[in-house]
């Protein structure tokens, strides 16, 4: 139900990439440094995004959510205190890859 943290850290072969529903949690620079990563669909059962889970993904262009309202962002490191930020651009696939890779890739991100 979650895919780790660095996971799949420095994989080179990676291009696009499909996160089912049944995936509730993405950890910690699980696809950092993924530079061959352009896209990725995000299922309506992820409710966590860890820190820099998709930092240093140079050519990410496109992050597609199922489910892209309601999501939050905070800089508390256990991700469950703290002020939650209402995150406004998960609804563009392009504008979501930008937020996630660059803007605010030192976040935990949660849905609700």
């Amino acid at each position: 139900t979650s895919i780790g943290d660095s996971a799949f850290y420095n994989c080179k072969n990676l291009t696009s990439i499909t996160i089912g529903n049944g995936v509730t949690s993405i950890g910690d620079w699980a696809f950092r440094y993924c530079e061959n990563l352009t896209s990725v669909t995000i299922g309506s059962g992820v409710a966590f995004i860890h820190k820099e889970a998709f930092s240093d993904c140079k050519n990410l262009t496109s992050i597609t959510f199922a489910d892209p309202y309601g999501w939050w962002y905070t800089y508390n490191e256990d991700a469950t205190s703290g002020t939650f930020i209402p995150v406004p651009k998960l609804s563009d696939p392009e504008s979501a890859a930008e937020y996630l890779t660059y803007t605010h890739d030192d976040c935990y991100f949660k849905k609700g």
